[in-house]
């Protein structure tokens, strides 16, 4: 062997017995192709190698995991393990090598920047040779860019690949992602959400099958990065939950701006989860100082009465943050908040039924105008007193609406009641049992859950699993009592009022062909709950106009009074509901005489069911039916 005495490590070179090389531990190549072996063997076995090998002499920390061997190697080799696993292949006694006195250090920064050569490294394993160098010679990532020639960002990103979940991972071995993708996973720091993205960036498209890079980078920016400028809690408060404040935070796009190059802006937050319960530990700490000061605080239904929807503002209430809310076009906080000081007035706080945990400050809107002509906007008063008439108007149009949606579901509901009772003494004519069945079985299997909730409650069956419990109660059917339960489902399945459609006949047409075919006339049942609401709102009347106890006193929250419903005093009483066990009995008893039933219902088969066309452009034509009433009009005609 020849020395070069050099300011360089000294290298040997020579011939060197493979039976002394051992293998290095820290080589970035983990995977060796075996085509490519199987090619490689070949050519040695043809010509020999033509490119030396690197080695160094065995390291002290080696010689325990090597002392089984035999002979006992002397080397551990550094770069060139393809060729040395092809010459053992080829079944060559040595392989041209240099020697070389290195340090681990040295011997692992050697074989990154080797491998960096190959165009077969994965970048995985480019990854962890980067992360083994840096922790064996305590270098920092900005040190190895330097060292490999590469830009601070490639290096960064190909070291963040390591934050990979095993999922992630196995996506990019597989092929399934690339890098660029690869590494867009790896900077959301919560696994199972890189998990759900890898989901959402590789499931085919109806259209243009799986995301491009650049879709799913944006993909990722707008479902799993929120932009800190949108934070409702300080991202200075370092207080505010076991996390650090979000401006000295890592996962901050700002923390890191050669890992985040893409990303506009500095002040992006890369971990939803943190960013979610930062905001739950506001909201949470608005409501307990509320609680403190003693404002009132609506929630649960009653919030969800007066912010039906999430976009729409909140009914009666003005929302002081919310520069919509405000006739200048400025928040009302900015307005009001001295005056409101002046007078003592507490806003009051809504809990978003849409937004859990977020509390929102407000004031009545018929409070509205006097805070804004004592804080000298006088415009703005004028414009708030004529918004807040304007919204009295339409809860006055609101309320007329529900109240003739609600008359006109409740008649639909008597009507299925008589259809129920009447199952019991009249029947129809008969199909065969196992049609019956099947399609009683097909009519419940269309029924949603809520729908299948109230005909338990109709048939008194307790407590079951609401789809499960009526099937299980038209299987235990006996054959005499299917046709009447298919009856009783074809009406109960249209039961609904369908006030989008004008010809009711046709939006509720089982309910109505099976009334008909009973001998239930659609048209008593309404005209009867017409005199039970007239009745009803005669009594609310009377109770409205007595003199209020003395001691009597208006309670609500935030100046909005509860709504009590009123008495039904007056009310006819309602008949004894009848059991399902009872209806099917009938039902069976009917079966047994069920040409003579039929006869007997043979007279009203032909009535015809059609709403009276009289309407009252302003009170609605069931209002205008229960005034012909009153003045002893029939001139309703049949429904």
């Amino acid at each position: 062997m020849t020395t070069e005495n050099t300011t360089t490590p000294p290298v040997q070179f020579g011939y060197i017995d493979l039976n002394l090389i051992v293998a290095s531990t820290t080589n970035p190549r983990k995977i060796f192709e075996p085509s490519a072996m199987a090619e490689l063997t070949a050519n040695i076995k043809a010509s020999g190698v033509h490119q030396p090998v690197l080695l160094r002499t065995l390291p002290a920390s080696r010689l325990e995991d090597t002392a089984h061997m035999q002979p006992r190697p002397i080397y551990e080799l550094v770069c060139g393990e393809r060729r040395l696993r092809a010459s053992q292949s080829a079944g060559l006694n040595n392989i041209p090598a240099m020697v070389a006195e290195l340090t681990d250090s040295q011997a692992l920064e050697v074989q990154v920047v080797e491998n960096l050569q190959r165009t077969d490294l994965s970048a995985l394993e480019e990854a962890e040779g980067y992360d083994v160098l840096m922790q064996t010679a305590n270098i920092t990532a900005d040190q190895v860019a330097e060292k490999i020639g590469k830009s601070k960002a490639y290096v960064y990103a190909r070291i963040k690949l390591l934050d990979l979940g095993t999922d992630g991972r196995e996506a990019l071995k597989n092929g399934l992602i690339d890098a660029s993708r690869a590494l867009l996973l790896a900077r959301i720091p919560d696994t199972t959400l890189q998990a759900k993205a890898l989901n959402e960036i590789v499931r085919p498209n109806h259209y243009r099958g799986t995301m491009s890079a650049r879709e799913a980078a944006e993909h990722i920016r707008n479902s799993y990065m929120l932009k800190l400028s949108t934070a409702v809690f300080d991202i200075k408060d370092a207080l505010l939950t076991s996390a650090t404040a979000c401006k000295s935070c890592t996962k901050r796009s700002g923390a890191n701006p050669d890992l985040f190059a893409d990303v506009k802006g500095a002040d992006v937050c890369t971990d939803p989860a943190c960013f979610e319960s930062k905001t739950q530990a506001h909201y949470a700490a608005i409501r307990l100082n509320a609680e403190k000061l003693g404002h009132d605080i609506i929630d649960g239904r009653e919030a969800l009465e007066i912010m039906p929807q999430k976009w729409n503002g909140i009914e009666g209430y003005a929302r002081l943050d919310v520069a919509t809310d405000s006739p200048t076009g400025k928040p009302l906080r900015k307005l009001l908040s001295k005056v409101m000081d002046q007078e003592g007035i507490k806003p009051t706080m809504v809990a978003n039924p849409h937004v859990p945990g977020e509390i929102i400050a407000c004031v009545p809107v018929n409070q509205l105008p006097e805070l804004l002509a004592k804080a000298g906007k006088d415009e703005a008063a004028k414009k708030a007193n004529d918004l807040a008439q304007a919204q009295e108007e339409h809860a006055a149009e609101r309320a007329l609406q529900e109240e003739q949606h609600a008359f006109e579901r409740r008649w639909r509901v008597e009507l299925m009641s008589r259809i129920f009772e009447k199952t019991g003494a009249t029947w129809i004519s008969k199909l065969p049992v196992d049609v019956e069945r099947y399609i009683l079985q097909e009519f419940i299997s269309t029924m949603n859950a809520d729908q299948c909730k109230r005909l338990i409650k109709l048939l008194d069956l307790g407590k079951v699993a609401p789809k499960e419990g009526i099937k299980q109660w038209a299987y235990n059917l006996s054959g005499s009592n299917v046709a009447a339960a298919l009856c009783i489902v074809v009406a109960f399945r249209d039961i609904e009022y369908r006030h989008w459609l004008s010809d009711e006949t046709q939006a509720n047409k089982g309910l109505f062909l099976v009334a008909k075919e009973l001998g239930i006339e659609p048209n008593d049942v309404r005209n009867l709950v017409i005199t039970q609401v007239r009745d009803e709102k005669a009594a609310a009347e009377e109770k409205a106009s007595a003199p209020p106890p003395p001691a009597a006193q208006t309670k609500g929250r935030g100046g909005k009074e509860k709504n009590k419903k009123p008495s039904l005093a007056n009310a006819p009483a309602k008949k004894p509901k009848l059991s399902a066990k009872d209806a099917m009995q009938g039902i069976a008893d009917a079966m047994q005489n069920q040409n003579e039933t039929l006869g007997d219902s043979a007279q009203g088969q032909d009535q015809c069911a059609t709403r009276n066309d009289n309407k009252s452009d302003q009170d609605g034509p069931w209002l205008a039916d229960v005034t012909n009433q009153d003045q002893g009009s029939n001139e309703g005609g049949a429904v």
